[in-house]
């Protein structure tokens, strides 16, 4: 029997896309280095997975970004609330739907 990876599902909301497109412009353009990782304290695997989105940082993270980048605290937090409430009525109805497909597909 074969074991596959279960795939896993990006958040609607990606904080450090967020936080980059307050930085620079283009989230795509910033390159950390190891002297980013070290200063942070963020290693290679879980700063990939906060980037393309399938975790949200922790605060003891945010608080380290923050001094990185030397961004305010309240600030940062702004970015993990950005798009808390849908603009629309199909952006919600997006949500819902999603949210009823994730609870019984782990019913079942």
């Amino acid at each position: 029997m074969k074991h596959y990876a279960k795939i896993r599902e990006k958040l609607p909301e990606n904080f450090i896309h967020n936080m980059l497109s307050h930085i620079i412009n283009d989230p795509e353009l910033f390159k950390p280095n190891v002297r980013f990782y070290e200063r942070v304290g963020i290693n290679k695997k879980r700063w990939a997975i906060m980037y393309n989105g399938y975790e949200s940082p922790k605060i003891t993270e945010i608080v380290a970004l923050s001094d990185y980048f030397r961004i305010p605290l309240d600030t940062m937090l702004t970015f993990r609330q950005l798009n808390l409430y849908p603009e629309t009525i199909e952006d919600l109805d997006h949500i819902v739907a999603k949210s009823v497909k994730s609870l019984c597909e782990k019913n079942l």
